[in-house]
């Protein structure tokens, strides 16, 4: 997980739309088109740490708060540009397959192999 956010960085973090649910704060985390779906599952277990795992992440910052992230309707799309030099396992093939060849040649795309980890929540 921490490798994952490691190369994500800031510019691979996505943006959120607040909203009221239930008299409390939500928020609709924007889908970025070009980052494969695992990721989203990825930064969804850290959420969950941030919640269930006390003393593991500081009290400053953003409270335990409901986040809906997922594609589909309802779903916001960002508009942040992709990350660059990334593996290609991070990448969604699909997004990558529907930019063409020059586009992809401008993401300069990271040789450096990834392996996806098999975690049991």
């Amino acid at each position: 997980l921490e490798k994952i956010v490691d190369y994500l960085g800031v510019d691979g973090m996505s943006s959120e739309e607040s909203d009221e649910e239930d008299c409390r704060t939500v928020y609709w985390v924007k889908i970025m088109e070009w980052c494969r779906d695992d990721v989203a599952n990825y930064m969804n277990l850290v959420d969950q740490q941030c919640q269930q795992v006390p003393g593991l992440f500081s009290k400053s910052g953003s409270k335990g708060v409901v986040k809906h992230r997922g594609k589909g309707s309802g779903y916001l799309v960002s508009d942040q540009e992709p990350v660059k030099q990334l593996p290609l396992p991070l990448y969604s093939n699909n997004w990558l397959d529907s930019i063409g060849e020059h586009r992809q040649l401008s993401l300069k795309v990271s040789k450096e192999k990834f392996k996806w980890l098999q975690i049991h929540a």
